[in-house]
């Protein structure tokens, strides 16, 4: 498994937010969405901003594209953590296309086809906090908890991920829902030298696959209704 470690702490930009909510994910817009003033609190989940268009008949999509997973983060960041990057994507588009795949309300294609969604994400950021109340500490996707963290008086701290997803029309391209969340993964040990590493963030990816299959499925039945 690719490992990477960033040993000065002058390489991280610690970004202080708000507490744990949905103020502390807007702050923290990609662009990848293009456009954040219409998501709105997640009736399905507090660590979730959503928007789905009035019009979507989601009823209508029978058919899933599940476009590779990006990973936004600078040419210098990228050139740095190419391993680990590849590693992230690759595990989050497999994990996101094999529950879609046993999903009985939808077949997973690759192509648009009639009655097609298409799912794309980006993986926007990493996010440190003593727990769910206290202030997070932003930390580009790419980078690892170093020196840095330690010198803001951390000690173990809750690995998050903060992660965008647009599903469109397959073929017109329509936008038919925008998310940003924050998944939670396994705890990092500050007063050691820990590298990020795909395991460590395993945990929150998996719950982010889960969560689009149960959103993709929540959508549709009360489209139905």
């Amino acid at each position: 498994m690719t490992k990477f470690f960033l040993p000065t702490a002058v390489t991280l930009s610690l970004f202080m937010g708000g507490c744990a909510s949905n103020k502390s994910l807007t702050s923290q817009q990609s662009g990848f969405l293009n456009e954040y003033s219409s998501l709105k609190q997640s009736p399905y989940d507090p660590t979730t901003l959503l928007y789905i268009a009035q019009d979507a008949d989601f009823a209508s999509y029978d058919n899933v594209m599940v476009e590779p997973v990006k990973i936004i983060a600078n040419n210098e960041q990228i050139k740095a953590n190419k391993g680990l990057l590849k590693e992230m994507s690759e595990y989050m588009t497999q994990k996101v296309r094999n529950s879609i795949r046993q999903n009985p309300n939808f077949k997973l294609v690759t192509k648009p086809q009639a009655n097609t969604a298409k799912v794309e994400f980006a993986l926007t950021a990493v996010t440190v906090s003593h727990d769910d109340r206290e202030v997070y500490q932003y930390i580009p996707v790419a980078f690892v908890i170093t020196e840095a963290a330690r010198a803001s008086g951390a000690s173990d701290k809750n690995a998050r991920i903060v992660v965008e997803v647009r599903i469109t029309d397959a073929n017109s391209a329509k936008v038919l829902g925008r998310a940003v969340s924050s998944q939670k993964g396994e705890q990092v040990a500050i007063d050691q030298e820990k590298k990020l590493t795909l395991d460590l963030l395993k945990p929150a990816l998996d719950k982010i696959a889960k969560r689009v299959n149960e959103r993709l499925n929540e959508m549709k039945k009360k489209i139905k209704k």
